[in-house]
């Protein structure tokens, strides 16, 4: 007999149905489902990497980091570059990323050099270099 789980429940990793069969002693017992997310989590993007995935329950943060010298672009003025974010499987079983977008770029650490009498058209946060 093959066993699904619910929507939004999983069996393991990778599984979310099974198959049980009678025995001598009876039915199998059928592992139980629990919830968390089916799909694998976002693909890493340019020069970054994801830590393994041991556990897709709801609430589990997979770690993603930068390759060295390589930072996160940031989309807000006045924030510092980091180098790591995380994805969390949510309550609606889908992995969502705490920052966007997952990749990682070499950028420019310090803010131009731009005193009076010049100006400058910097929007507070644009970093990537090139």
């Amino acid at each position: 007999v093959n066993i699904t789980c619910l929507p939004n429940y999983v069996l393991n990793l990778t599984n979310t149905s099974q198959i049980i069969n009678c025995t001598y002693q009876g039915w199998q017992t059928p592992q139980k489902c629990y919830q968390g997310c089916a799909g694998d989590p976002p693909t890493p993007g340019s020069n970054m990497t994801r830590n393994n995935v041991t556990s897709n329950a709801v609430g589990v943060k997979i770690l993603y980091n930068c390759s060295l010298g390589y930072f996160i672009p940031t989309t807000m003025p006045n924030t510092k570059p980091v180098s790591g974010t995380s994805v969390v499987c949510s309550a609606n079983s889908s992995w969502v990323p705490t920052n966007t977008p997952l990749l990682c770029a070499k950028l420019c650490l310090t803010d131009p050099n731009v005193t009076a009498p010049l100006n400058s058209s910097w929007d507070g946060f644009t970093r990537t270099l090139g």
